[in-house]
């Protein structure tokens, strides 16, 4: 089977080396990258907002009902910027796997 006359060995090559080019281009800080998103709003932002929006959403916590695991809203993929008050989405639980309620509130894990 061939697509736009490339075999589909040479496309999962091609993936597989763009990714590899893109992990030598823009090296990240320990184990965390920023997603599309979060690259694509801080990059459209001034340097001062962008900061501003990461510190923030690093002290948004985002809480699991069923297991009470935690993470910052930034870890998690997601902005969370000059927010107020506490919500409550219903979203995958990193650690235990369960679609459930979780809580957004704003301080420190633990």
């Amino acid at each position: 089977m061939r697509l736009y006359g490339a075999s589909p060995i040479l496309i999962r090559q091609q993936h597989w080396r763009s990714s590899y080019e893109y992990e030598e281009r823009y090296p990240c800080k320990g184990d965390k990258h920023m997603n599309r998103i979060q690259k694509f709003i801080t990059g459209i932002v001034p340097r001062a907002w962008a900061e501003s929006m990461e510190a923030d959403s690093r002290q948004w916590m985002i809480t699991c009902s069923a297991c009470g695991a935690q993470r910052s809203i930034w870890e998690a993929g997601g902005i969370r910027w000059k927010a107020v008050g506490n919500s409550t989405t219903i979203t995958r639980c990193f650690q235990c796997g369960k679609l459930v309620a979780h809580t957004l509130s704003k301080g420190t894990a633990g």
